[in-house]
């Protein structure tokens, strides 16, 4: 095989650093195209988009643009889109709405020891 080389040999070629950079590079790509194709999907400019929001363009393209947006920042654009935007978090039998706070347990949770998560129910015993 003149002038081949196997992947694993390549891949080992390659920096720690340099997968970080690349890595990164990723992620920023993601997030930005994520907030653009959002408002893109609708259709709506940047401009209407940020007269809806009371603020220049610049600012709305600065946040599609930018590597980790401000989560009410984030809110304000979804909600301006006339979405809703939410974040949940599962802990065992339970599901928490960040932004609102709500909660909703599964029957099971009901019975665990205290309403404690099994992570924290365990600790106790083991005191």
């Amino acid at each position: 095989m003149s002038g081949h080389r196997p992947w694993a040999e390549i891949r080992r070629s390659g920096t720690s650093e340099a997968e970080q950079h690349v890595a990164a590079e990723t992620r920023i790509i993601l997030r930005e195209n994520a907030l653009a194709k959002l408002r893109q999907h609708e259709p709506v400019t940047q401009g209407e988009l940020a007269a809806a929001l009371g603020t220049a363009q610049v600012n709305i393209a600065h946040t599609e643009h930018e590597d980790e947006p401000r989560l009410s920042t984030v809110r304000q654009f979804v909600e301006a889109l006339g979405g809703t935007l939410t974040v949940q978090v599962h802990i065992g039998d339970e599901t928490i709405d960040v932004l609102t706070r709500e909660r909703n347990i599964c029957p099971s949770a009901i019975t665990r020891r205290g309403g404690q998560s099994p992570r924290l129910a365990s600790r106790a015993r083991v005191r």
